[in-house]
């Protein structure tokens, strides 16, 4: 798909180090993918940035016995598990 307008804005933002709606300069204090959605963020100090957005960034979900998403919405801790990245 292509990226939304805002997410245009969000992005160059990012690359050029400004702030998407006032343009001032900002940084980034720290920086997390989450490789399974609802499941504990892992904290990075660089990520590769793909057409689906950052590499390892939500590309898999935890799914119960009848095949449907499971989140943190409904528990809570999920948050608790640590999800690891092996090389390879």
């Amino acid at each position: 798909r292509e990226p939304t307008e805002e997410e245009k804005e969000a992005l160059e933002a990012a690359l050029t180090g400004r702030d998407a709606e006032t343009k001032a300069p900002c940084c980034i204090k720290s920086l997390f993918i989450y490789p399974v959605k609802s499941l504990k963020g892992i904290e990075v100090s660089s990520a590769k940035l793909e057409p689906e957005g950052f590499e390892h960034d939500r590309r898999w979900m935890v799914i119960d016995s009848k095949g449907t998403f499971m989140s943190q919405r409904r528990n809570a801790h999920m948050a608790l598990v640590s999800p690891r990245i092996l090389p390879g």
